[in-house]
């Protein structure tokens, strides 16, 4: 709300004047205060005097296109219909209606395989399970069924659209881009992928699994070799034991003969 028009001097009111709340004492005098609205909902006012308050209902409309604006997915997939959204919107983002959009796509086509295309903006919200489905302000099209790559879409608008003093430019043209993805075989790539990893694991494990048995193998053998060389040194100390007790006792069994009186002992 403020209290004076921008043509009255000297005074400069713009939309970032006034405040939502106002209060003022009365001299006897009437007093004037203007309220306004950037919006195109339903707002209200509320005004109180003493016990006395009544509301006031104020609803903008929506001035000449001033921006136009794209919406698009942020992502789609191969063989899916794609749709894109042409908006039209005022200096203050109200959404305009019946503003011709001019759209032109690179990468792909319109369902009807144009390239180019003037789209108008719907001046109806169509009603929940309407179809088609409108929204005030915005057209929304179909694209050709999709194949892998990135589409460009290109949209100008608001051809006469003029900057206003203190607030930001009108935008008079927008891009988008989306990529459409071939999931389908990026699914295919993975799985094979996969299978080769298995694959590769499973190579992995017989090798593993055929070093683990040579080495045990080569383990069991080193002990069997060992074992048995034990047994060839200890079969060799063994004769070499008897031997040594068999000609002692031959010797001492002579010596005994001769010396009865003398004689020495055996050994086992």
């Amino acid at each position: 709300m403020v209290t004076a028009l921008n043509t009255t001097s000297p005074a400069t009111v713009t939309t970032a004047s006034g405040t939502s709340s106002y209060t003022a004492t009365s001299a006897g005098t009437a007093i004037t205060v203007y309220a306004y609205t950037t919006s195109a909902t339903v707002g209200s006012v509320t005004v109180v005097n003493g016990a006395y308050s009544t509301i006031v209902y104020i609803q903008g409309t929506a001035g000449p296109a001033y921006n136009v604006a794209l919406s698009v997915p942020s992502a789609t997939a191969v063989g899916t219909v794609p749709t894109i959204t042409a908006l039209a919107t005022d200096v203050f983002g109200n959404p305009v209606a019946s503003e011709p959009i001019m759209v032109t796509l690179v990468g792909t086509a319109f369902a009807d395989s144009s390239i180019t295309k003037t789209l108008t903006t719907s001046a109806v919200t169509s009603a929940v399970g309407v179809t088609p489905v409108t929204v005030f302000g915005s057209k929304t099209e179909a694209l050709a069924t999709a194949v892998t790559g990135e589409i460009t879409v290109v949209a100008t608008g608001a051809n006469s659209a003029t900057a206003v003093t203190g607030l930001a430019a009108p935008v008079k043209s927008a891009i988008s881009k989306f990529t459409v993805s071939d999931l389908a075989g990026q699914i295919a790539l993975l799985k094979a992928e996969l299978a080769s990893e298995k694959s590769g694991r499973a190579t992995d494990k017989v090798a593993a699994d055929k070093a683990l048995s040579d080495a045990k193998i080569a383990s069991d053998k080193a002990i069997a070799d060992a074992k048995a060389t034990s047994v060839t040194i200890q079969a060799a100390a063994d004769l070499a034991k008897a031997t040594y007790i068999a000609e002692y006792n031959a010797l001492a069994k002579k010596w005994n003969t001769k010396n009865p009186k003398a004689k020495v002992s055996l050994k086992k």
